[in-house]
């Protein structure tokens, strides 16, 4: 079999296979080599089937795998440093959380395991990415009805939540912690200190929930009732953005094009335990904002 493939193994969320999705690409255009993904296809009931392939109407082929037995104990061998191969190329997986600088010495296809959660993999290719990920659907009537509100906004930012499994699971959100009320009201004074009165469009997982946490803060627009590559796409186009520790709002500041957007982040991504655990120094592009 010809070297010249790079395959990437899609995993958790929209977001987190945005990100395996552009390293792959990135990879793959540097060895001008094929691209193509496998991972639970859209009909399996795992939470990490594949959708970034059908949210933005990507070209390149998926190949769906039913179990993944057989290639987690190869993938667990290539953390061990034997030279194993998963369809007839060498495993390459991610050390560790933070940039693997040896990802730009790859010189031959590969199989691609991990998260690869910095821009630092695939800014090169941003132009490229912004077109792949560009909304390529049909809209919705309530979506076009909300770009026109956020184009005629004077100062629209968009606002994300995360909250759905981050709090209902225990485990995930001992792993995850979430960004509370301080945090946003700490953001939003920052945003209105530098760019001056401002609308907060509000996206989440679960509005009601927010709208109740947030009750009593002036200038919030709640967004409801749109697909998640329209929320995508709606907060993209907003001015400045103020993110969750959330893969999804992630990409969505880093889509947004405007030349002086303002990008609020939280500093702490994960609970503590995780904090501990990974360098999260690369995750999160220098120009953006801490609290």
């Amino acid at each position: 079999m010809s070297d010249r493939r790079v395959i990437v193994g899609l995993g958790g969320r929209l977001g987190n296979q945005m990100f395996q999705y552009a390293a792959g690409k990135a990879l793959a255009m540097r060895l001008g080599a094929t691209l193509s993904f496998e991972g639970y296809g859209k009909d399996s009931g795992k939470k990490s089937r594949v959708q970034v392939l059908d949210s933005f109407a990507l070209p390149e082929d998926f190949a769906p795998v039913r179990s993944r037995r057989f290639d987690k104990l190869l993938i667990k061998l290539a953390r061990m440093g034997w030279p194993v191969r998963l369809r007839g190329l060498p495993i390459y997986v991610e050390p560790h959380f933070h940039y693997d600088p040896c990802f730009e010495t790859l010189d031959r296809g590969c199989y691609l395991v991990g998260g690869w959660m910095s821009e630092r993999y695939f800014g090169s290719i941003r132009s490229v990415l912004l077109e792949d990920f560009s909304f390529k659907g049909k809209m919705s009537d309530g979506a076009r009805q909300m770009a026109a509100e956020i184009s005629a906004s004077q100062s629209p930012v968009a606002l994300h939540v995360r909250r759905g499994d981050y709090v209902e699971d225990p485990r995930i959100l001992a792993r995850h912690g979430i960004c509370g009320r301080e945090y946003y009201e700490a953001a939003m004074n920052l945003l209105r200190s530098q760019c001056g009165q401002s609308r907060f469009f509000v996206f989440s997982d679960d509005v009601e929930r927010v709208q109740d946490e947030f009750s009593g803060l002036p200038g919030l627009t709640y967004v409801r009732g749109n697909s998640q590559e329209e929320d995508l796409y709606l907060m993209a186009a907003c001015r400045h953005i103020i993110i969750a520790n959330s893969t999804f709002s992630w990409w969505a500041a880093w889509l947004n094009r405007h030349a002086d957007k303002l990008v609020i982040a939280p500093r702490q991504w994960f609970g503590p335990e995780l904090m501990r655990k990974f360098d999260t120094s690369d995750l999160l592009p220098t120009d953006w904002r801490l609290i």
